[in-house]
This record gives structure tokens, C-alpha cells and sequence, in this order.
């Protein structure tokens, strides 16, 4: 049985295994494509950042505290993310 954390910050998300992310994102609805892109689990559609404007990929993806949204990791998108909500 695989334990899901509840994540409230970036680093939360970032320790999970990568079996333990997969499972997270497939409860909020995502699923992983052959190619390593996050996609919408039901249209298979790539999941894009709302802040690099850039596909997410599986291994650089974060969900956005106490939502559902999915962004790149990346110094851009952390700082665009603190900016609009903090």
C-alpha cells in the first residue's frame, strides 16, 4: 500500500518516490505519457504551466499547494507562483 502525503509545499511533492508522485497524480486527475509529459487523465491532453507557458514534465512537475494545478519546476515558475499568492 503506498502512503500519499499530503502536500502543502513544493519540497513535500519533491521527497515523494516516483511511484508515490504517480499515484498523486493520478488522484487529481493526471496521468504520465509514453513520452514523460504530465496529461489530463481523461483527453490524454499535455498539461502545460501556467507560468513558463511550457509542457510539464513528469520530472520536473510540482502541484501548486492545496490545489490541483501542476507546474514545471523551475526558478521561473516557483517565483512567478510566490509572487501571485504570497
Amino acid at each position: 500500500m503506498i502512503k500519499i502525503a499530503k502536500v502543502d509545499n513544493f519540497s513535500e511533492f519533491s521527497r515523494l518516490k516516483e511511484n508515490e508522485k504517480k499515484v498523486l497524480l493520478k488522484a487529481l486527475g493526471y496521468d504520465i505519457s509514453e513520452s514523460g509529459f504530465v496529461v489530463e487523465e481523461h483527453t490524454k491532453r499535455v498539461v502545460w504551466c501556467r507560468y513558463t507557458n511550457k509542457p510539464v514534465k513528469f520530472d520536473e512537475a510540482s502541484v501548486l499547494p492545496g490545489s490541483t494545478i501542476v507546474i514545471n519546476t523551475t526558478p521561473i515558475s516557483l517565483s512567478s507562483y510566490i509572487e501571485e499568492f504570497l
